[in-house]
């Protein structure tokens, strides 16, 4: 089966990302004091100013870069691993901020307004790509039981005439 067009989308915005993690953490290998350097003080703040602060970014950049470049090939590969990867990954962040909800709403309904447009947009783009790998011409495209995904699941209606 071909590969859907949305695990492609998904595959290379992986590794574009896990491309820009791993410039990140060899930026930050070749100069471990950046943020020292400037003398705007956002910027000292925002940037490591010890060596300590970034060796810790610079391990967490690499292990996320490592990561995204695996899931991403993955997915190009249509392997389920990465698929099931991926869903994780999404799905623990998507887990933690319905609970947040979840809290907000038996706590102070009200604030649910207060939470902030990045905050809805995350959680709209966790749970479509969720949603996107657990649907089953997705699913039947990683597992190759097939040619094909036939939503009837009957002969009658089957696009591809095995007899010619």
């Amino acid at each position: 089966m071909k590969r859907p067009m949305g695990i492609t989308i998904l595959a290379l915005l992986l590794l574009v990302n896990g491309a820009a993690l791993a410039v990140q953490a060899g930026a930050l290998y070749s100069n471990q004091n950046i943020g020292a350097t400037f003398g705007n003080a956002y910027l000292q703040r925002v940037l490591p100013s010890t060596r300590l602060d970034a060796a810790g970014i610079m391990f967490f950049a690499g292990i996320a870069a490592i990561f995204s470049l695996a899931i991403g090939t993955g997915l190009l590969l249509l392997v389920d691993m990465a698929r099931w990867g991926l869903i994780v990954a999404t799905g623990l962040p998507l887990g933690r901020q319905m609970i947040g909800v979840a809290i907000v709403l038996v706590t102070k309904p009200g604030a649910l307004t207060q939470l902030g447009d990045a905050f809805w947009f995350q959680t709209m783009a966790f749970g479509g790509i969720v949603w996107y790998l657990f649907q089953p011409q997705v699913q039947c495209a990683f597992t190759g039981r097939g040619e094909f995904y036939d939503p009837y699941g009957d002969e009658e209606h089957d696009p591809v005439d095995k007899w010619s």
